[in-house]
């Protein structure tokens, strides 16, 4: 299977730590992103109309499934077993490789990066992530595939129930298109999610979903949308900002992104996050902008172009990722488990101990 992956980094290395999908054995749970927050699908039809799959790409299924007339997150597909599906992760990037899961003539690598790199303090500061997809179809039909990313207003626990959230959809410099959302707080946090669109990749966007029956699209909705369709109407561009949010709403929002791949043929989509989130408070009281504030200032929009510059610029990251962990990863005299633990254990300095700030405090 990976060797079919052997293109444009899709493949892990083979130095990297490995788990199957569905195993939930060593997961780092301080450092899990819940269902509310992000979620991410595929869509998958083939030329003649005889083969359609649609799943959640996470194994498992959601607790509330089956609930008779359930507007959430439960009604949608979540059909993944994750038996043939495996993650790798050797730190700044890791990589979930779905082994003809849901289509079995469809191999899928989501290759996720965050720009830590040595020496390079102005992009190591960046808050934001890529996930570049690549599809291989070992069928002998065209198959059109759609990736769904979706993301809930939220800064974690039940800050998406305090209302006054705001959603936006925009167009960035690239053919570049996403949602914008600015979640209540103190300090204020927005959200940029977004995809580039190619000359074989179109992206539509939903700029606002809700969770709850009383949503004027509900999450059930958005999914039979994309099971019919696989896509959005692209008049959503010029919704323009949505209503705030009222208390005990969870507003989401969700990027589209369809290509069609050949038989036999590769294709590659990619999406980004970003979240701009500009000054830091300490429990004593004092408060610094955030490093990334010097480049990208403290406005709102600081969040669509972070998002525009992490898809601009993620090949030049992983470059720069390579030069640095090669020499290590091919050095012969350091055991195996040495090189994976060696970047992996980077994750708990970053996520867990780690402020890039300014200079200057106020």
């Amino acid at each position: 299977m990976l060797c079919l992956l052997d293109f444009d980094s899709a493949a892990p290395p083979e130095q990297a730590w490995r788990r199957r999908l569905n195993s939930h054995a060593n997961i780092l749970k301080e450092f899990s992103v819940t269902f509310m927050e992000a979620i991410k699908m595929i869509f998958i039809s083939r030329e003649g109309g005889n083969k359609n799959y649609a799943s959640v790409l996470a194994p498992g299924q959601h607790e509330g499934l089956g609930k008779s007339g359930d507007q959430g997150i439960s009604s949608w597909g979540w059909n993944l077993s994750g038996q043939h599906s495996t993650y790798h992760a050797l730190f700044p990037r890791a990589w979930t490789i779905y082994d003809g899961e849901p289509d079995p003539e469809l191999k899928v690598s989501c290759r996720q990066i965050s720009p830590f790199i040595p020496h390079n303090y102005r992009d190591s500061s960046l808050p934001a992530a890529v996930f570049v997809y690549t599809l291989v179809n070992t069928g002998k039909e065209r198959a059109k595939v759609s990736l769904l990313f979706t993301w809930a207003n939220s800064i974690g626990r039940i800050s998406h129930l305090s209302g006054d959230h705001v959603n936006e959809p925009f167009i960035c410099f690239l053919p570049l298109y996403g949602c914008c959302r600015t979640a209540k707080g103190n300090p204020p946090v927005t959200f940029a999610i977004a995809a580039c669109e190619t000359q074989n990749v179109s992206v539509t966007v939903l700029p606002c979903f809700g969770l709850s029956e009383g949503s004027c699209i509900t999450a059930k909705d958005m999914w039979g949308t994309m099971v019919q369709d696989g896509q959005f109407d692209r008049e959503n561009f010029n919704s323009g900002p949505s209503m705030p949010s009222s208390p005990g709403e969870t507003p989401c929002a969700a990027v589209s992104a369809s290509a069609w791949v050949e038989p036999h043929g590769k294709c590659t989509v990619a999406f980004a996050l970003a979240w701009s989130s500009p000054k830091v408070k300490f429990s004593k009281g004092s408060s610094y902008h955030r490093r990334y504030t010097k480049y990208y200032g403290t406005s709102e929009r600081a969040a669509q172009n972070l998002v525009h510059d992490a898809l601009t610029n993620y090949k030049r990251w992983e470059e720069e990722i390579e030069k640095w962990q090669s020499p290590i990863l091919k050095d012969d005299r350091l055991p195996e488990w040495y090189k994976f633990t060696l970047f992996n254990e980077l994750y708990f300095l970053v996520a867990g101990g780690t402020v890039w700030i300014g200079t200057y405090h106020y």
